[in-house]
Parts: structure tokens; sequence; C-alpha cells
């Protein structure tokens, strides 16, 4: 360990030391640096697909800023509450923009900042007819005029693991074969009429085969409507759902605490089109919203079967032990518990927008045809039970000049409250301060709400957040952040109620046009079951980690882009253990200057002493896809991505695999692999017309 962590330090002095040229950063460097800093784990890849799409899509259906609602600054990802309030006074007062360049002197904005935003939005003159010509096409014109998109993807893990033996009538073994198979269709026109569907098979599932004899395992539709005037969306199909600040419902994307400290408070518009392959936060039927004066109105309504463990039946009423949502239809056990469960949600939202007031009231009921029985596990004791679920909430925003507060209270069955207040504020164009305090009851009960909070179940849970934004000086800007936050009942780690705090620190040294370097500091304290080996005292002991990262990005020349990444980790357990790891990854990117070819290189080494001590590095991956493994035990990892463009086709590869140099086998259960290697290839073609 001692001697990886000076090399690492010479590494990273060497590679600051390289001569730096300046380029334009590309679409691909800010998703990287948003999905990183946004999601820290691999479980986390929803919310990175809903960027890359948002992304990719703007970036080949530029946004015109003259014609951009609050929902659209919201989907672009680059900018907080403040930035979009100070953009939209702008134009009010100033009339249309002249220039992407005059964003610089809109406060709030800066040069780098609006070179990200070049490559996503355009400034032209507003199409005042832009929402009647799709209604005058005749059907034929629509298939001509609009965009088309396929994409084909297959990907699989080479080594053969235990689930795939192929002994003959053992129900203990995967019944399909180990691909992952996924094809999607997209029609956009006039970025107003959005349609396609979305299929997928997982590895392990059956395909043209078995329970999915005509096809895929997972299939999904949308079609989505952006009209003018009263009418200001109609969803059918899948889609999401976005209320308030998250507390009654919010399937969509949000950030919660990440190195973005300000960006705390939930906004978007309340129906979306729904183009994931997460097969569970999602609803299916039909959604609307209507505009009327200063009042904009939402409903929607939903019917899908869904994933849960059947137990029996009593008084003939089927009884199941609990939702499933792995998404996984591999074994005949899984299949059983496949779409078993009929659930109809239906909701509304009603919004009042006067200046820069806005209150909402929504309401959302959800009912099941069966119950979902009560666990006697004690941490889950006020987790859902029964058939039935209604949440009532109210919301709240008001900006006056570089200040908002918002928030919102929902109570669960009339019962038990929930609710969150914050405050976001621009104090000068080089400090910003965001405050949040939450106290969601423990026995609060909203199945599709996501509201800012520590963990996933947030339920239990009280809080205070603070992030503070500070350009120290000219190539300084610090972010940090720090939340204190207890649980009032007992959770999975902990046989009483218990408390934790976390913090983080982001410097960012902008001393080049396109060199990027950041430190990242995160330290976290959270009380935990006290394990000590040789003891059977009770009670609870804190758990301490932290994570130090140093990061590195730079232009060799217009062709070659570098990046060096330093991870350390320290964590300090229950069970009186203490252990560390560090890794190191150094990363290729070239574009090739005569031929459509883009390779990206990494070669990382890491050393860990367990899965506890675990790092995780974001990685560039195929179209759409979202990849952060996590590096843990000692050993070495590389990959190589290919994407080759011949329009109108682009062809995407991916090979990468793991050496553990301290293991006999890989895994658990059915995904153990018997050998110390793990070999990933993934594949895609795209075809648009």
């Amino acid at each position: 360990m001692k001697e990886m962590g000076l090399f690492s330090f010479v590494f990273l002095f060497l590679s600051i030391s390289q001569s730096l040229y300046c380029q334009n950063s590309d679409i691909r460097e800010i998703i990287e640096d948003l999905t990183e800093n946004i999601v820290s784990e691999e479980e986390n890849k929803s919310s990175a697909e809903e960027i890359f799409r948002d992304l990719f899509f703007f970036s080949e259906n530029k946004l015109n800023l003259n014609d951009a609602t609050e929902a659209n600054l919201n989907d672009l990802h680059l900018l907080n509450s403040f930035q979009i309030q100070s953009l939209l006074d702008y134009i009010s007062r100033n009339g249309a923009l002249q220039s992407i360049y005059e964003l610089q002197v809109v406060f709030g904005f800066d040069k780098k900042l609006v070179r990200k935003l070049r490559i996503f939005t355009e400034v032209s003159p507003v199409d005042e007819n832009r929402g009647r010509s799709i209604i005058d096409l005749k059907p034929g014109q629509v298939v001509n005029y609009g965009s088309h998109q396929l994409l084909v993807k297959a990907e699989r893990i080479l080594e053969k693991r235990r689930g795939y033996l192929n002994k003959e009538g053992d129900k203990n073994l995967f019944l399909g074969d180990p691909y992952k198979l996924y094809t999607q269709y997209k029609f956009n026109l006039d970025r107003r009429l959005f349609l396609g569907f979305t299929a997928e098979k997982d590895p392990g599932e059956e395909f043209l085969s078995g329970s999915n004899y005509y096809g895929f395992d997972y299939h999904s539709f949308h079609f989505l409507y952006q009209g003018e005037k009263w009418l200001k969306n109609l969803a059918l199909g899948d889609y999401s759902i976005n209320f308030g600040q998250g507390l009654t419902v919010w399937s969509g994307f949000s950030f919660d605490k990440s190195p973005y400290v300000l960006r705390v408070m939930r906004k978007g518009d309340p129906v979306k089109k729904y183009t994931s392959s997460d097969e569970n936060r999602f609803f299916r039927g039909t959604a609307c919203t209507f505009l009327h004066d200063n009042f904009e109105y939402s409903a929607f309504y939903s019917s899908k079967n869904i994933d849960a463990n059947f137990t029996g039946q009593k008084n003939e009423i089927p009884i199941f032990s609990s939702f499933q949502t792995t998404g996984y239809h591999r074994l005949p056990r899984e299949i059983e518990d496949e779409r078993i469960l009929s659930e109809k949600v239906m909701g509304a939202n009603i919004l009042f927008r006067k200046d820069h007031f806005e209150l909402g009231l929504s309401g959302i009921f959800a009912t099941f045809e069966g119950d979902i029985e009560k666990s006697f596990k004690p941490y889950k004791l006020y987790q859902f039970s029964g058939n039935e679920n209604f949440v009532l909430g109210l919301d709240y925003k008001y900006s006056f000049k570089q200040y908002f507060l918002f928030g919102e209270v929902a109570s669960s069955d009339l019962c038990h409250a929930a609710w969150l207040s914050g405050l976001q504020a621009q104090l000068t164009e080089k400090l910003g301060i965001a405050l949040v305090y939450r106290n969601y009851h423990r026995e609060y009960q909203a199945l599709y709400a996501d509201p800012f909070s520590e963990s996933s179940t947030f339920p239990n849970e009280k809080g205070l957040y603070v992030g503070l934004n500070m350009e120290l000086l000219s190539w300084l800007i610090a972010s940090v952040s720090f939340d204190s936050y207890q649980h009032t009942w007992i959770t999975y780690l902990t046989d009483s109620p218990s408390e934790g705090w976390s913090s983080l620190v982001n410097l960012n040294f902008p001393v080049y046009r396109d060199f990027e370097f950041y430190i990242r500091y995160q330290y976290s304290e959270e009380e935990v079951n006290y394990q000590k080996s040789q003891s059977l005292l009770p009670g609870l002991m804190y758990e301490n980690k932290y994570k130090l990262r140093l990061n590195v990005k730079y232009d060799i020349s217009e062709f070659l882009k570098l990046q060096n990444r330093i991870s350390f980790t320290e964590c300090y357990l229950s069970d009186d253990t203490y252990e560390q790891g560090i890794l190191i990854c150094q990363d290729f990117s070239w574009r090739l200057r005569k031929l459509p070819l883009e390779l990206d290189f990494r070669y990382g080494i890491f050393d860990t002493d367990s899965y506890q001590s675990s790092l995780y590095s974001y990685e560039q991956d195929l179209l759409y896809n979202f990849s952060i493994p996590a590096y843990y035990s000692k050993g070495f990892r590389y990959y190589i991505n290919v994407k080759y463009n011949y329009e109108p086709v682009t062809f995407y590869l991916k090979l990468g695999r793991f050496y553990y140099t301290d293991k006999n086998s890989i895994g658990s259960g059915l995904n153990k692999i018997d050998g110390n290697t793990k070999t990933s290839l993934k594949m895609q073609l795209r075809i648009k017309w």
C-alpha cells in the first residue's frame, strides 16, 4: 500500500507538469462530469440514463433559449434554480437574446458555463407557427419530417458463471442464455411529438421461448405530445410523474446530495415520457396537463401488473410478502412472481402560479388486487402493508431576487405526516448557499415518493443539510456540504434509534480553459450495531469512512486527451476493524484525424482490504449506457471503448476485464465465476434517419 501511495503522488505530479492545449468541452466530458458527481454507485444508474438521454437529445435538437421554459432549462441538467430564474428574468426584461455570448452578462453565468451551453442550445427568433405546424401535417408528412432512431444492443460476461451450467431439469439454474439484449426505437417531430418503444432481456432470461415466447422479457411504449395554449402535454403508454418536492410522487430524475451542493430543490415537468429500461418506477396508462390562466391542472391514471412475492390466499384474497423490484425473471421461482400483482394508480395536481410564487396541491391513490402482509421484522414494522395507499401533499415555491424558498408537507392515509422546507440563495455572484430541513415520520408511506433524503427508504428520517458554493479566487472554486440526520426508529443496521452525519469538500482549480483539476474529500460517521469480536455487549457505535480523490484532465493535442485519477479510502468499521483502499487510473481518449473513429482506453490498479473499502470510478461506455463499477480486493482493470460513425450508422464496442491477483473465484451463488478474471463484451448499433 505504501509503495502504491508514493507512486500515485509522483504519477499525479508528472501529469500536471505536461504541456496543455485548449479545446472546447464536448458532450461526453460534460456527461461524465454530471453523472459521476451525481451517481456514486452502479445501483443508481437509472438516474444517469435520464441525464444521458436528455443531453444527447439536446445535442442533436438544440434548445432555443428564447423559447425555453423553466422545465426545458431544467432538463439541460447544467443550471441551478437561480441560474434558470435569472435567465428567464433577463429575457423578460430585455427581450430575446441576440447571441449565445450575451449570456455572459446574465447574472450567475460565466464563460465556462456558456461554452457548455453552446453544445446544447442556440439563440434564434421564436417561431410563432411552430405549435400549429404539427397539427396541420398529414400522417405521411409527420413520418417524413420527423427524426427516427433505432438502437440494437447485445452484451454478456464471457466467463461461464455457475447459473449457466446447463444441467438438464435443474430448477436452480438460469433458464435463458447469458446475453443481455436490448432494442429501442424513438421518433421525434419538432420537439413536440415523441413516440417509441423499448424492449429488453436481462442475462439469464429466456428469449423467444418459455415465459418469453413472443420475444423480450420487458416491453415499453411511450407517446408524448407537447402542445400549445391550453394543452401542455398528453402522454399515452409509459410515462413518469413529478409533483411538488417529491413527497407525494416523483418517479423521474432528481439531484440529491452531490458536489452540486446548491441543487436541492425539485423542479421539472409534471408529466414526462418514459424511455428507461428500469422495470419498476414508471406509470402505464394516460396522463395530461392543462393550462388555464394562472392554473396548471395535471391528472393521470395507471394500470399495470408488477412483480411480488406470492405466499398464499386468505379468504380468497391473494397475500404477498413484499414487492419484487429486481426486474429479473431468470429462475422458475422468479417467473412465478412475475407481474402477478395488479396495481392501479391515479393522481392529480393543481398548481397556481403568479409572478414568482407557486402553490400546488397533489394527491395520489394506489390500490392492489391483493394484500401486502405486515412484516414481523422490527425494522420493517412501519413499512407499507395492506392493499391501498393514499397520499395528499401541499407544496410551495417563492423567489425574490436571488432568494428561493420551497417546501412541501404531505400526509399518508390522512394519518402520518412528512415535511421539508428549504432555502436556496445566491448571496453574491461568487457565493451561493442551500439549506434543507426535513422531518419524515417513521409511519409515513408513499410508494412512489422520492424527496431529498440520506437513504433510499426515506421515512424514519429527519435532518438538516447545508451547502455552500464559493469562488474563493479566480482559479479556485470550493463546494462544501454538511448533512446531519437522525433515524427515530430502528433500521436494517441498527437495533435502536440512531444518528449520523456526512460532509463533502470539493476544490476545483480552473487554471486553464479546458484543463480540469479537482480534489474531493468525503467523510461520514454513522451509528451501527456494536459488533466487536468476542463481545456480547449490545448498543451502537460509530462507523467512520473517508474518501479522497485527486483528478486531472488535460489535452495533449486536439485529438488526444488524458485523465489521471487517484482515489483513497479508509474505513473504521463496527467490528473494530480498520480497512483502506487505493485506486489509480490512467485514461486515454483518441480521435483519429482522417477516420470517423474514436477510442477510449483505461488501465487501473486497485488494492483494497475488502468490499467494504471498495472505490468507484466512472467509465466511458456505449451510447446511453452508464458504467461505474466497484473496484475492490487486489488487481487491475482495463477496458477499450470504440465508436465508429459512418452516417447514418454508428457502431459501438466495449471490451473490459477485471483481473484479481488474490482471488480464485469471483462473485457468489449462481453468478459465481471459477477463476480470477471477469470479462465483459458489449456491442451496439445505432441507425438514424
